[in-house]
């Protein structure tokens, strides 16, 4: 389940596609964000099938989401399910696709949620979403994919993943008979610093010590041109499509000083001047100007006690 605190995260966003090498492109990014209340959507989309067919599947998932976005209020009560919401509208979006058209496609999907409580993501297929503490990488979602379980079972290395003949063969995807049955996760706001939401033609070139690196002191808008650039030039001609979203949290702006800060300020302003002039002004005035800091930062002075009445002497 998510994690939920009162104060958190403000996030910055950045993303950016490549065809790579393919003649189409296949691929779909988003960003959606609510600027009031500070939460943002970030969404990747990787589309199979045949001409045509693996790019609509991927844009109905950006329109799944969009969909989504559009009519839940926020800040998002329950991250995940929304998350879910958007995966399944997305699945069932591809399905009436291909019944309306004839044409099969399939997609892959990995969205984040994030606002100044909570994160939560949600993946299904081989597009990743990466976690990063500072630069380090702090993990990345398990792709559903049969070169997954042959790293787990150890007979494969991570960086062997990319190069292997069976990389395409997904164990799940949005489309088809088959309901997805994505994996969720999600923690507090603050947990992790940044986010790399990516499909396959990414991490096929560039490896997670890398993207940590990147991510560090720079603008994101550079960090993920650059990426998908860098990408798409180590694979050449072989390079798949390639989308990326990043997020990253920022600090909250620091809250305006309330007003009798502002005053207090001012008045002790005032008075130091007062005490610099005071041969000027006179004694009268800088009490005058200590009673208006005294007011300013304990409210107005209560009136004095009236004095006891005198009791009348005792009868002789």
């Amino acid at each position: 389940m998510s994690g939920r605190r009162e104060h958190g995260a403000v996030w910055e966003t950045a993303a950016a596609d490549s065809i790579g090498g393919r003649s189409e492109q296949q691929d779909r990014v988003a960003v959606f964000t609510d600027h009031a209340g500070g939460a943002v959507l970030a969404v990747v989309a990787d589309g199979l099938g045949g001409h045509a067919g693996g790019a609509a599947a991927a844009q109905a998932v950006i329109d799944a989401a969009s969909e989504c976005w559009r009519q839940t209020p926020k800040p998002v009560a329950e991250p995940e399910h929304l998350l879910t919401d958007i995966c399944l509208a997305a699945h069932r979006r591809i399905v009436a696709l291909a019944g309306e058209t004839g044409i099969e496609g399939h997609s892959t999907c990995a969205l984040f949620y994030g606002d100044g409580a909570a994160t939560a993501w949600l993946h299904v297929g081989d597009s990743r979403i990466y976690r990063f503490r500072g630069q380090t990488p702090a993990g990345r979602t398990r792709d559903h994919s049969l070169i997954q379980r042959m790293l787990e079972r150890g007979d494969i290395a991570e960086a062997d993943m990319a190069d292997h003949p069976d990389q395409n063969m997904l164990l799940q995807a949005l489309g088809g008979d088959r309901e997805p049955q994505p994996d969720t996760a999600g923690a507090a706001s603050g947990e992790y610093d940044s986010f790399l939401l990516c499909s396959d033609g990414l991490w096929e070139a560039i490896a997670a010590d890398e993207m940590g690196r990147a991510l560090v002191g720079r603008p994101l808008a550079t960090v993920a041109g650059e990426l998908t650039g860098v990408a798409a030039g180590r694979r050449g001609f072989r390079s798949d499509n390639i989308a990326v979203v990043l997020v990253r949290a920022a600090m909250p702006p620091p809250p305006r000083p309330p007003r009798r800060r502002a005053i207090l300020t001012a008045a002790l302003a005032a008075l130091a001047a007062a005490i610099f002039a005071a041969h000027w002004i006179g004694p009268e005035r800088i009490e005058r100007v200590e009673r208006l800091v005294m007011a300013a930062v304990h409210g107005p002075a209560a009136p004095p006690a009236p004095k006891p009445i005198p009791e009348p002497p005792p009868a002789p």
